[in-house]
């Protein structure tokens, strides 16, 4: 994801940077806005500013640093809110490159530094800094003689156990993203509230930190009894962000997000469910009952559940997922909930 953004912004140049100010895009757990005052040095602010932003990325999955964009906070959150070109751009880029064994250690020597000129004068400009995830880690940031990692709300510093894991532990978590359901509620009448969920499954050797869902879709919410996580909406997405001590341990699993649902059985003219469900199963017994929340039972049905987006945790890279539910297959998922 930021290696493609890294992309997209050298090809389309400043035109690319003015439509992430224009969206108020997000800083995330890949991408950093920040501005520099730079004109024939580099101060030890300055450095201390860069050196905490690559440690942190490093530590983490990786990112994108970009300089030259200034940041308003909105619910909670830092996005881009006007460009603030780099005077002596070249100079500037020159300076920070040749400062990188200075900044952090061990080196993470796949860093990418690349200016984008601004329309505002010929040495005018922005500095898109790409940090990949490294091997090496951890990074210490130089500067300050500490470790830092970026997570979903921002760079922070690493504890002595955190560090000791990282030394330690294998370099990345592995999980999949995959659906689920939970019968919350039957109305007695044969029909059932459902609640869908988004889950993240732990298949690696260690735990998952800080898990994480990016949706495309903004009607989804929190899952109930499940702490730790926040969700943040922007235009039509959503967000759900765990925090450090959101883990997911080991052949374990968590719900991140849900929406709910339901299914009708009326129509089979049964009163039992057993049945219901024998009639569902029959020849075009698809027909015979309804799916939609159970406060839409008499209105809209039959609308498929559609969610995708990224997902991914402090300690694991991102993947992209794509799920649609249809009544076919949510009768399935809840017959086996149901053990019938």
């Amino acid at each position: 994801m930021n290696l493609s953004l890294f992309e997209c912004l050298l090809a389309a140049g400043e035109v690319g940077i003015e439509e992430l100010v224009a969206d108020g895009r997000e800083e995330s757990l890949h991408l950093e806005f920040k501005t520099l005052p730079v004109n024939d040095r580099l101060t030890r602010d300055d450095r201390k500013l860069i050196a905490k932003a690559i440690s942190g990325f490093s530590n983490a999955e990786g990112g994108l640093l970009i300089i030259g964009v200034a940041t308003k906070n909105l619910n909670g959150v830092d996005s881009a809110h006007q460009k603030q070109p780099i005077e002596n751009l070249q100079r500037c880029s020159s300076l920070i490159r040749a400062s990188l064994a200075d900044l952090l250690s061990p080196q993470n020597t796949a860093i990418r530094i690349e200016p984008l000129l601004s329309s505002q004068g010929s040495d005018r400009g922005y500095l898109l800094i790409y940090v990949p995830p490294s091997e090496l880690r951890p990074h210490m940031d130089l500067m300050e003689q500490r470790y830092f990692r970026r997570g979903s709300d921002g760079t922070r510093v690493l504890y002595h156990q955190e560090i000791r894991e990282l030394m330690l532990a294998p370099r990345e978590a592995a999980f999949k993203a995959k659906f689920g359901i939970q019968t919350t509620f039957s109305t007695g009448d044969l029909k059932f509230s459902i609640r869908a969920m988004l889950i993240i499954q732990n298949e690696g050797k260690v735990p998952l930190i800080a898990p994480y869902a990016r949706l495309d879709q903004q009607t989804w919410d929190v899952v109930e009894g499940i702490p730790g996580i926040v969700a943040r909406r922007s235009g039509r997405k959503s967000g759900f962000f765990g925090s450090r001590d959101t883990i997911v341990h080991v052949e374990d699993e968590m719900a991140i997000a849900q929406i709910i649902t339901g299914l009708d059985f009326r129509g089979t003219g049964e009163k039992l469910l057993p049945l219901a469900i024998q009639f569902a199963r029959s020849p075009n017994g698809e027909r015979l009952f309804r799916m939609a929340p159970t406060s839409q039972m008499g209105d809209t049905s039959d609308i498929p559940i559609n969610v995708s987006g990224m997902i991914g945790a402090e300690n694991a890279p991102a993947q992209k997922f794509e799920f649609s539910i249809g009544k076919a297959e949510l009768f399935a998922l809840f017959c086996d909930d149901q053990k019938v």
